[in-house]
């Protein structure tokens, strides 16, 4: 639901098993991937999805609303 939860890395020659480098940034979403023989699709540390409903919402609203039987 969140394609920028994901970047793509360079993955590390000097470690075993396809380790992603992260000495340097991920690629550029806006530019084309090019040729390489293998790259990392990783989770971005610490993600916070943006404009979530529920960030929006009082917690306190919400659960008020839930014991009150309402749907949403």
């Amino acid at each position: 639901m969140h394609p920028e939860a994901y970047e793509l890395r360079l993955i590390d020659e000097e470690k075993e098993y396809f380790t992603p480098l992260y000495d340097i940034g991920a690629l550029d979403r806006r530019e084309k991937i090019g040729n390489y023989e293998s790259l990392a699709l990783v989770q971005v540390k610490n993600f916070k999805p943006r404009n979530s409903e529920d960030e929006q919402i009082d917690p306190k609203v919400l659960e008020r609303l839930r014991l009150e039987g309402v749907s949403f």
